[in-house]
C-alpha cells in the first residue's frame, strides 16, 4: 500500500457507468494525487488489474462476465499489494463471509458508497480494514453458515420462481450444474429430495436471504 504523500491508483470496478463517474468525481477532489481508472465487466476488470497494479479495487460483486468474488479468488495472490473492496447492493452476511474470507479488506454497500468512499480509501491507506456495521451480523440461523453466495443466489430465485433455466443464465451456468447446487444444498440443510423442499426453507428463512 503506498503512503499518502505518493500517487494513488484506484480501480472502480462496476457495470453502472453513472456510479462509477460519481465515486471517481469524489475521489478525484478530495485526494490529490490519485489515477483513477474504470472497468465496466469481469473480464475488464481482470486485465486492469493484472496490468495496471491498483492499489485499491472497489469491486461489484453482479457484473456481466464473471463476478467480483470469483476474480477476487482468482487474482488476489497474483497481486498480493492491491487491496480490494467488495462493492455491493446485498446487505447481506454470506457476501460479506465469502468476500473476506477470499482476502477482502473492505465491504462497501452502493447506498452508502458516495458518502463513505473517501473514509474507506483513507482507512485502507492507513492499512486498516473498512468493514464497517458488519460486526453485528452473527445472530443467523446456523445452517446459513453451510450455504455459499452462489447457493444464496439459488434460493433466491427459486423463491422467485426461475426455472433451472433463468438460474443459470443469471449464474451463467448450465441448467444441469444448478440442478446439481440444488442437490448438495438438500443434503447440507438435511432436507428430503422432494422439488419443493428448497422452496419451503428458503420460505421459511427469507429474511436472511
Amino acid at each position: 500500500m503506498p503512503v499518502m504523500d505518493k500517487l494513488i491508483k484506484i480501480l472502480l470496478a462496476d457495470d453502472h457507468l453513472l456510479l462509477r463517474q460519481g465515486l471517481r468525481e469524489i475521489l478525484q477532489n478530495n485526494f490529490r494525487d490519485i489515477i483513477v481508472r474504470e472497468a465496466e465487466d469481469g473480464e475488464d476488470t481482470y486485465h486492469k488489474v493484472m496490468n495496471y497494479k491498483p492499489d485499491i479495487v472497489f469491486l461489484d460483486i453482479n457484473m456481466p462476465r464473471k463476478d467480483g468474488l470469483e476474480i477476487l479468488k482468482e487474482i488476489k495472490s497474483k497481486v498480493p499489494q492491491t487491496v480490494f473492496v467488495i462493492l455491493t447492493m446485498h446487505n447481506n452476511i454470506h457476501y460479506y463471509r465469502e468476500a473476506v474470507e477470499a482476502g477482502a479488506k473492505g465491504f462497501l454497500l452502493k447506498t452508502n458508497a458516495l458518502a463513505e468512499i473517501c473514509e474507506c480509501t483513507k482507512m485502507l491507506l492507513a492499512g486498516e480494514n473498512y468493514l464497517k456495521g458488519f460486526d453485528e451480523l452473527n445472530d443467523i440461523p446456523e445452517d446459513f453458515d453451510k450455504l455459499t453466495v452462489r447457493e444464496v443466489k439459488v434460493l433466491k430465485g427459486i423463491i422467485e420462481g426461475q426455472s433451472n433455466r433463468e438460474l443459470g443464465q443469471n449464474l451463467f451456468c448450465s441448467e444441469k450444474n444448478i440442478e446439481r447446487i440444488k442437490t448438495k444444498m438438500r443434503k447440507k440443510l438435511n432436507l428430503t429430495s422432494s422439488y419443493n423442499s428448497l422452496l419451503f426453507w428458503a420460505l421459511r428463512n427469507k429474511e436472511y436471504l
